[in-house]
């Protein structure tokens, strides 16, 4: 059985037990691998969080096996003016394949969403690609609300 926590910061996140081997396993799944050519993604992804960071708020939420990270789900929280309310913003979600069973994702779901709401958010938002398995799983969980679009440059 997982437990599933915050992490307070960006450090304390990047220092769990297996977090490297996590990240590099969602790296080859993610964008990530789609538009980063460094031969050591973890390093590029710690350093983009750690930017980002300074300018965000992110919460940090952990699936452990243990002391070992499994899984995680990265959100960050602001205030959206049209609604004047806290809102969360899914940055990114991943679960290790082989965790990926009696119902470990639906529980990492269920966590980051309660706490978003202890948090203060009145909302979640997220995006997926479209046709992606991610936007067929969360399609359950949340309710679409607009369509994105992207053009490569």
């Amino acid at each position: 059985m997982l437990l599933y926590q915050d992490i307070v910061n960006v450090d304390e996140f990047f220092k769990l037990d297996g977090i490297r081997e996590t990240i590099l396993e969602y790296a080859q799944v993610s964008v990530f691998s789609q538009v980063r050519t460094k031969k050591d993604l973890f390093e590029d992804i710690r350093s983009t969080y750690f930017i980002k960071s300074r300018d965000e708020i992110f919460k940090f939420i952990v699936a452990m096996d243990k002391n070992l990270c499994v899984g995680f789900c990265i959100y960050t929280l602001d205030l959206y003016d049209h609604l004047g309310d806290m809102v969360a913003t899914m940055d990114s979600m991943f679960l290790r394949e082989k965790y990926r069973n009696d119902n470990n994702g639906n529980n990492l779901i269920n966590f980051t969403l309660s706490h978003a709401k202890d948090m203060g958010a009145k909302i979640m938002f997220l995006s997926a690609r479209y046709g992606s398995r991610e936007a067929k799983v969360f399609n359950k969980w949340f309710k679409p609300t607009s369509i994105e679009f992207a053009k490569e440059l």
